[in-house]
């Protein structure tokens, strides 16, 4: 029978006092709080550093490709082996 106190007698808000013992269900989503909190920390820097390293690549080719191009404009290479380095920098 219900006694006016927690639910059905078993004590207040389930826990302990001859009632349900819920701690291993507050332990395991303790756990699962836990590591979706890493997961998301996790994720941001991964985030983080994709999109830096995109930015630095791009800088990186960039600066080469300028290098590439004032060098065949100044004649120290040929086509093909300019059409080869841009090729290459730019990934294709």
């Amino acid at each position: 029978m219900w006694r006016g106190c927690g639910f059905f007698g078993y004590g207040p808000n389930f826990i302990g006092r001859g009632g349900f013992d819920l701690f291993p269900y507050w332990y395991i989503m303790l756990g699962v709080k836990v590591v979706m909190g890493l997961a998301v920390i996790f994720a941001a820097i991964y985030l983080a550093k994709l999109l830096l390293n995109k930015t630095y690549t791009k800088s990186i080719s960039s600066a080469a490709l300028e290098i590439l191009n004032e060098r065949y404009a100044k004649g120290e290479i040929d086509e093909q082996e300019y059409i080869s380095k841009k090729k290459k920098i730019l990934g294709y």
